[in-house]
């Protein structure tokens, strides 16, 4: 018998509240997380409303870039060379896909966004890869 387990043997919210008891600290580490996918959900729609759905989804793959960048910056890890590579392959495919609507003819490109739009854009990627490295930081410290 652990007398730090919980005893609550089924599910839902009576198993949660026991969990949450029990480390009462637990759930003030998520709410950070929670808040940047929160706002990151919501900024969909921001960004929907400026860029076509196939531009939008391409962009925002670019934030696997700004993953692996952060990534080897704040846990002073090297990305090896096929993860460079990688990355590399993901932002030449997100050019090659979007290049007739970046250049400078493409009528109604991702181009004719306001310099804000692209900024939600931004802070939207940057929502979703400081959630998933702060809980990267939060597994480590288990």
């Amino acid at each position: 018998y652990d007398a730090g387990a919980p005893t609550t043997t089924g599910g839902g919210c009576a198993k949660l509240a026991e969990h949450v008891s029990l480390a009462p600290e637990l759930p003030l580490k998520y709410i950070m997380p929670a808040l940047l996918y929160c706002g990151y959900n919501n900024l969909v729609y921001a960004n929907l409303a400026v860029f076509d759905p196939g531009t939008y989804n391409v962009l925002l793959q670019l934030r696997l870039v700004l993953t692996g960048l952060l990534y080897q910056a704040l846990f002073a890890r090297r990305l090896n060379r096929n993860q460079w590579l990688a990355l590399v392959a993901i932002t030449l495919g997100c050019v090659v896909k979007e290049a007739d609507k970046l250049s400078a003819g493409g009528g109604k490109g991702p181009l004719r966004a306001s310099l804000g739009a692209w900024m939600l854009l931004l802070v939207q990627m940057l929502c979703s890869v400081l959630a998933g490295l702060y809980n990267e930081l939060l597994l480590q410290d288990r």
